[in-house]
């Protein structure tokens, strides 16, 4: 298969012996080009420039239907073409078919140098004008070589050998070598989460030139890091809006920021703090403080996620229920009459308490006789709006729970 160029054309040298034509117009015998554009699952037949000379003459030993276009007859090496124009862009197959009758023998059809012109390198950086032709004994022609660096890579280069094959009993083959480097440079600027860097998108330069960017990070946000090809360059101190200047740039890269939040005591980011109105008294302050009388500082609700300024908004669990598999039943005669008594085995109790995302929980439980709580499961993620989780333990045993919550 073939991808043809765009203005495409595909060329071949023939040589033909056939029966002799029955006119000037039918042919017993023929051969004719065919293409596919379903990688070969069907073929329609391709009509050269000038058309075909010949149309097969049907009769009962026809190896074509009547009428069908082709070649015959006997000649020497000539050049054939086709317009592919209407294949531009398309992945075909080509298919070369010659039949005959079986009732006059000759030496058939013979082809060579196919060609699928304008020839031209990997996704066409490199394109010949033309790819055959035939001068002169001392005669100069001149062939044109166009390069492209619109179909290479910023700072990439390509090679190729473009090789002349020949008749000349001197120099019957000769390759000239062409390179092509593209001097254009590319910074291409992933934009961070919390903040931007413009200009976006990815920047074209010529090799040595020299680039600036602005990075601007997002309120309660600062820029920590300047990020190309990985490699981090702190920001001492930490700002929130910074221009880097890259002077006389001779590679591709690629830019970044890292960007972090701005933290009051306990790691409390102030975007946070901000989003609950919680900025009349200092950072650190809003941080350690209680501000709806639940018992827990700012600080822990944003850790396990709940609502600082709500009362009735609780990190703990909420709900409790027994899980018992199996039922035991008894009976008892009273005076004749028998009663059934029937009671559950509780070997396990149901949780539920309200969950944020990225926050893992840790369930803690204790005997009631020792009081000292251990481990009971361990890193459950979150489910939000809520969790829920089984403890199995053995019958009749109780338990006093805890719930624990640490970000991820």
């Amino acid at each position: 298969p073939v991808v043809v160029p765009e203005a495409g054309r595909l060329s071949f040298r023939q040589w033909l012996h056939t029966e002799a034509p029955l006119n000037a117009t039918q042919a017993w015998d023929g051969c004719f080009v065919e293409v596919s554009t379903n990688n070969g699952a069907s073929f329609t037949s391709l009509t050269p420039v000038g058309g075909y000379p010949y149309v097969i003459y049907g009769h009962s030993a026809s190896p074509f239907p009547d009428g069908t276009p082709c070649f015959a007859g006997t000649g020497g090496w000539e050049r054939i073409e086709f317009d592919l124009a209407a294949f531009a862009g398309q992945m075909v197959m080509f298919g070369f078919r010659f039949g005959s009758d079986g009732y006059v023998s000759g030496a058939g059809w013979h082809v060579d140098d196919i060609v699928v012109g304008p020839i031209s390198a990997d996704d066409g950086w490199l394109v010949l004008g033309r790819a055959s032709g035939s001068l002169e004994p001392g005669a100069t022609d001149i062939l044109a070589i166009t390069l492209s660096a619109q179909f290479i890579e910023p700072a990439e280069t390509r090679s190729a050998g473009v090789r002349f094959l020949s008749n000349d009993p001197t120099r019957p083959s000769r390759v000239i070598p062409v390179s092509l480097h593209n001097l254009t440079r590319a910074i291409r600027i992933e934009q961070p989460p919390h903040g931007s860097i413009a200009p976006a998108g990815t920047r074209y330069l010529a090799a040595g030139d020299d680039a600036a960017f602005e990075i601007a990070a997002d309120p309660y946000y600062r820029i920590a890091a300047v990020v190309t090809d990985g490699a981090a360059a702190p920001v001492q101190p930490a700002t929130n809006r910074l221009v880097v200047t890259f002077l006389n740039v001779l590679s591709n890269m690629v830019l970044r920021a890292d960007l972090r939040a701005d933290l009051a005591a306990h790691d409390v980011p102030l975007w946070w703090l901000a989003s609950f109105a919680l900025t009349n008294s200092p950072p650190d302050q809003e941080a350690g403080a209680d501000q709806d009388e639940d018992g827990a500082p700012a600080w822990a609700e944003y850790v396990a996620g709940t609502d600082p300024t709500d009362p009735s908004s609780l990190f703990a669990i909420r709900h409790i229920a027994p899980f018992a598999t199996h039922t035991v039943e008894t009976e008892i005669e009273d005076e004749g009459v028998v009663y059934t008594s029937a009671w559950s085995i509780v070997d396990g109790m149901t949780l539920s308490w309200p969950s944020a995302s990225n926050r893992v929980y840790h369930l803690f439980g204790a005997d009631p006789r020792t009081g000292l709580f251990k481990p009971l499961q361990t890193n459950v993620p979150a489910t939000p709006p809520e969790n829920t989780l089984l403890h199995r333990f053995a019958p009749e045993t109780p338990v006093f729970y805890r719930i624990g919550v640490e970000l991820e």
